[in-house]
């Protein structure tokens, strides 16, 4: 389970960066800004990747605190851990949103590297919050899913084999036991 919260996070992650240079990019092909990827932009890029990441942990630290003390199915659990969780990140997501934007209706147009971070950190902001909860959460469950179900089946598969030896080996013996009939006896 360890490795399914690490590995859902990740991929929020990779999805955030993508999200913001796509937009970059996109900015810059038509000229709304003027983003160079340099040393402020890739602190830009860590700034939104340890925003989501921070998102991403505080669900995912919900999910543990509600998985023992609960018995519903976990995609149920993930929806109330979400559910707990919401206020704070449109309030903290929000407050970010409306400095960043200010900033960047303050700088439209100078061409300083104002105006690129603020542009990015705006896509980055809105791809954090989204990825944490319709990227991390979906994977965190699918990942965990299959896992159980692996478990499960590989369970099943070798009661399978076990019984599929088992009568393999009455087979064998039936077998033995009538040829032994069939042989005449020594007089």
């Amino acid at each position: 389970a360890e490795y399914s919260y690490g590995i859902a996070a990740m991929v929020a992650l990779v999805h955030d960066v993508l999200v913001t240079l796509a937009a970059l990019a996109l900015g810059n092909h038509l000229g709304i800004v003027n983003g160079e990827i340099n040393l402020a932009m890739i602190a830009v890029f860590l700034t939104i990747i340890g925003y989501s990441v921070n998102d991403t942990i505080v669900i995912f630290d919900r999910v543990r605190e509600n998985l023992p003390k609960s018995d519903k199915p976990l995609r149920e659990v993930l929806n109330t851990s979400i559910n707990e969780t919401l206020s704070r990140t449109i309030m903290t997501s929000l407050t970010v949103f409306l400095a960043i934007f200010v900033q960047y209706v303050w700088n439209i147009g100078t061409g300083n590297v104002l105006e690129s971070i603020s542009y990015a950190m705006l896509f980055g902001t809105i791809s954090g919050v989204y990825s944490t909860v319709y990227i991390a959460n979906p994977i965190f469950l699918w990942l965990e899913t299959r896992s159980q179900k692996q478990k499960t089946d590989g369970g099943a598969q070798a009661r399978a084999r076990r019984e599929e030896e088992r009568k393999r080996l009455e087979r064998e013996r039936k077998d033995e036991a009538e040829g032994e009939d069939m042989q005449p006896e020594k007089v």
